[in-house]
């Protein structure tokens, strides 16, 4: 195997690794996102249940 064949074989390897280290990190990014998104969903939906339950005591 000549150098410049190694030096190929190794910039290949280190690009494919680096591509998927990101496209690991992207899915948990978009992971969270989605999570927090949903918490943020329940803690509305929450609050509205409880301005919907005192609006209902007053009348």
């Amino acid at each position: 195997m000549s150098m410049d064949s190694a030096d190929s074989n190794t910039s290949q390897f280190i690009k494919q690794h680096a591509e998927s280290q990101y496209e690991q990190f992207h899915q948990k990014r978009q992971h969270e996102v989605a999570t927090s998104a949903d918490k943020r969903l329940a803690d509305l939906s929450q609050l509205a249940h409880q301005l919907s339950d005192k609006t209902r005591k007053n009348d």
